[in-house]
């Protein structure tokens, strides 16, 4: 959906093109959408590790 709204975010170079996005930090997408993309993708890592993991690093948002 990213993809499709903001022309600096593209399909991830070399990483899997599906799941991931390059971004290019040039100043045209807003500081809040950046934010919100990084506490979403630290949200499903932690998910995805174990309890006893998640517990050590967890920080509150």
């Amino acid at each position: 959906m990213l993809r499709d709204i903001l022309s600096s975010v593209f399909s991830g170079y070399y990483m899997n093109k599906r799941l991931w996005n390059t971004i290019i930090l040039d100043g045209s997408i807003p500081q809040g959408v950046i934010e919100r993309m990084m506490d979403n993708l630290y949200l499903l890592v932690v998910s995805k590790i174990t309890k006893k993991n998640k517990q050590s690093i967890l920080v509150p948002l």
